[in-house]
């Protein structure tokens, strides 16, 4: 949160400076994920008093897909700053509500056609199980096509990296670990999103 409120306050100075003044944009986004990487970190006392350490990281692919709404504003002629919502899936039977931070960046200008970068972070908040907040990040680029005014629609891909809280087995017992005797869990889910998205 502290890291979301300092960008935003390293923000407003071009906001400031803004020649047309801040105006406010709208967009929804449909995406695919394709996760590809795997890893976790554990440390925890099992049932019969021993601690276990445990860190790995496994190749695979699961397939997902999320569905984003934003309202923001452009910053001038070339920049937007939007806050993003909708549900996005991990991985199995896993699927988040997102509260993200988006920068995205037109050289071209936010009302022509042309390549566009774009960088994000959210708070993410799992929909069943355990429900720890965790953080995730999104980096990557695409090409917009304006088809009129203020309405254009891009095609983006970028790196995301979603962080997790995972229900950890005991190897013995096959119950839950309780959480007094984790010392850590965290696992992160790294993955492609590509996505069209129409802003308004």
């Amino acid at each position: 949160m502290k890291r979301t409120l300092l960008l935003v306050l390293l923000l407003l100075p071009a906001l400031a400076l803004s020649a047309r003044g801040p105006r406010f944009s709208y967009g929804l986004e449909w995406g695919y994920t394709g996760t590809f990487l795997r890893t976790h970190q554990y440390n925890y006392i099992y049932s019969e008093g021993a601690r276990i350490v445990d860190n790995d990281a496994f190749w695979w692919y699961y397939s997902n897909g999320s569905v984003l709404a934003d309202v923001g504003l452009d910053l001038g002629d070339k920049v937007n700053l939007s806050v993003y919502s909708g549900l996005l899936g991990v991985y199995s039977r896993r699927w988040m509500v997102p509260i993200e931070l988006r920068t995205r960046w037109c050289p071209n200008g936010l009302e022509n056609n042309g390549p566009l970068a774009h960088l994000g972070t959210s708070i993410t908040i799992p929909t069943s199980t355990l429900q720890e907040s965790t953080l995730r990040i999104n980096a990557g680029g695409g090409y917009r096509f304006c088809v009129y005014r203020h309405l254009s629609v891009d095609f983006l891909m970028c790196l995301v990296v979603t962080g997790d809280h995972d229900l950890i087995r005991d190897p013995d017992t096959d119950f839950y670990v309780p959480s007094k005797n984790i010392t850590k869990n965290y696992s992160q889910y790294w993955g492609v999103n590509m996505s069209v998205a129409i802003n308004f």
